[in-house]
């Protein structure tokens, strides 16, 4: 679900890492359909899903932002104006090149905009109890901070209200039934008070968001979704689905809030449109209930007041090989463009390393043109346009070729741009060191200072570990175990770049450095040293204790102690484990450990084994 505005339950908490790859190479497509566009005081964030990836990082602005497993974000807090964003697909190990995308947004004041969201399908979910639906009425809601209250009145006696707070026992109702609820603003969170009359109350923490969600429908996306126009209006058209009882239609345009409306049918057409604006259109089927199933993908076009497609209809024929193909390299980008070709209604572009080598799918556009972000400088790319409509596709084209210098060139220089992002290394499994280079390529400029950053495994925030450096080159002499992700952001006079990224090898925990093992008849006592660790990571660290009957083994784990269950003072820290038993005259093997084990680490850490203890009781 990623149109209708839904309260959706806030039970889930995303966590957030900065840095991946320490490699050059990828290993993971770009993601692709990456969107930005504003609702409300809010920017929506879309991608498609990337095979591979078990999360995203979003840079924004220049900047790390967050990271998320979803394929969709909102931004709650964007920059009046420009917002730009990267999006780079991740497994911990691997990373795709960055998708960009932009947003300019506008600000609707206070109050979000409250009097045009009236109009918008608002959805929201009560915990209903006992007594059908039909049994209870609510009172208008009352706003009291940031608290919202209904009052429930049931015509029985004895109502039991649900007070989960998740999915169960409640059902979404439309939010325009409901007085008070439109003046609800995108992204608000509030907390709803229900009180039956017999004074059974409940609560249900919500958040008012433009999607995610749990779906209340299983109807799949209308599947021959088509967009096409003529030269007084827009036509769309899709198949019929079945169980569907009618369709709900989402509207924008690249700057502007979404806009929903139903129908029975299955081809519509707007002629409120206007030439020169790009709308975007999106199609969901609803049930019986109201209940919308998934959207369709979104499709874009560009409204020039000529026919194409024949007026939105289904079209008899399929659509010519695109001619005219061009590729233009740019200072970090290369447009490809093509001449119009009649009947399509959207074009594929794809793209290859090698003339003969294979094509793999960009996008598609309802545009005769495609700017392509993710290239690299001294890369020569290929491309291939084939056009498309409702009856199927055309051939693909000739192909166009484009490179971007990997120097200015001719005077061109590089001093008048922001820096690109370094290329970053890693090495070392105690200390790590950190060295970068300078990306040099075309629009590249001169870096005059570089911010180091590392992802702070217990709070899974950036953190800056040198700010304003000029060096290439930074020791990390306290890194986490495991692997530690590292960003260098580039600076000078005209701004900075994104973090280019790197990830060290598996840094290891030293054995515990023991004192002294004693054993009586019913415990074990083993005294050893402190950490040497800062102290807001010692509640992450867990002391393991593994016996065997043999010298040689096997060991198996015995038990175990976090950090804060063991008696530490000046520096020495206690273990007892009681055995339980009289072990008397019983020689047993000992070894111990220490295991990292943070919330936001990739895995857990086993470090290494102290020598053996051979204990007699």
């Amino acid at each position: 679900m990623k149109k209708t505005i839904l309260f959706t339950v806030a039970a889930f908490a995303i966590i957030a890492t900065f840095l991946v790859g320490c490699e050059g190479q990828s290993g993971l497509s770009t993601p692709s359909n990456f969107k930005a566009y504003q609702e409300g005081n809010t920017i929506v964030l879309s991608w498609n899903q990337v095979g591979g990836a078990s999360y995203y990082e979003i840079n924004k602005n220049g900047s790390y932002w967050q990271s998320t497993s979803e394929t969709r974000i909102v931004d709650k807090s964007p920059k009046e104006g420009i917002n730009s964003y990267e999006l780079i697909a991740s497994n911990g190990d691997k990373q795709s090149k960055p998708a960009k995308a932009s947003c300019d947004f506008e600000s609707s004041g206070s109050g979000g905009g409250g009097g045009e969201q009236t109009t918008t399908e608002f959805y929201i979910k009560h915990p209903w109890g006992s007594g059908s639906d039909a049994s209870w009425s609510w009172e208008p809601m009352k706003k009291s901070g940031n608290s919202y209250t209904y009052t429930g009145l049931w015509g029985g006696v004895g109502a039991n209200i649900n007070t989960s707070a998740d999915d169960s026992g409640a059902e979404w109702y439309p939010a325009s039934s409901i007085s008070g609820a439109s003046s609800l603003s995108v992204g608000t969170q509030v907390t709803f008070t229900f009180v039956s009359t017999n004074g059974n109350k409940g609560t249900l923490s919500v958040s008012t968001s433009t999607g995610g969600g749990s779906e209340t429908s299983s109807l799949p996306a209308p599947t021959g979704f088509k967009v096409s126009q003529t030269s007084s209006y827009i036509q769309l058209s899709w198949n019929s689905v079945s169980g569907a009882v009618g369709y709900y239609i989402a509207k924008a345009t690249e700057n502007s809030e979404w806009e929903y409306y139903k129908t029975s049918y299955t081809s519509v057409q707007f002629d409120d449109v206007t030439v020169g604006t790009t709308y975007i259109f999106s199609v969901a089927a609803y049930d019986s209930d109201e209940n919308p199933g998934e959207w369709s993908e979104d499709k874009y076009i560009t409204f020039n007041g000529s026919s194409s497609g024949g007026g939105g209809g289904s079209t008899t024929s399929k659509p010519g090989t695109p001619t005219g193909v061009t590729a233009t390299a740019a200072s970090s980008y290369i447009v490809v463009t093509w001449n119009s070709v009649s009947g399509a209604e959207s074009y594929n572009v794809y793209r290859s390393t090698s003339a003969s080598g294979t094509y793999t799918f960009q996008s598609s556009v309802t545009t005769t043109n495609y700017t392509d972000y993710n290239v690299d400088a001294g890369t020569t790319y290929y491309y291939k346009v084939e056009a498309e409509n409702s009856a199927g596709k055309s051939s693909k084209s000739s192909y166009a070729s484009a490179k971007i210098a990997t120097s200015g060139g001719g005077g061109g220089g590089t001093t008048n741009y922001e820096p690109c992002p370094p290329s970053v290394t890693c090495s070392g499994s105690s200390s790590v060191t950190i060295k970068w280079t300078a990306s040099t390529g075309y629009g590249c400029g001169t870096p005059t200072s570089y911010d180091v950053k590392r992802t702070n495994l217990i709070t899974g925030q950036a953190e800056t570990l040198k700010s304003g450096t000029t060096s290439t080159s930074y020791t990390d002499s306290q890194p986490f175990p495991g692997k530690n992700k590292y960003g260098i952001i580039a600076s000078n006079s005209y701004g900075q770049s994104s973090a280019g990224y790197g990830i060290s090898s598996e840094v290891g925990i030293n054995a515990p450095s023991i004192r002294n093992m004693l054993g009586s008849s019913t415990d074990l006592r083993c005294t050893f040293y402190t950490l040497n660790v800062p102290a807001d990571w010692e509640p992450y660290y867990t002391l393991e204790l593994h016996v065997s009957s043999s010298y040689s083994g096997p060991y198996s784990l015995l038990s175990s102690k976090s950090y804060d269950e063991l008696d530490c003072f000046a520096g020495e820290c206690l273990y007892v484990h009681p055995w339980g038993v009289n072990i008397s005259g019983k020689t047993y093997y000992y070894k111990m450990r220490w295991v990292f084990d943070a919330p936001h680490s990739v895995n857990r850490v086993e470090g290494s084994f102290s020598s053996i203890y051979t204990i007699k009781h």
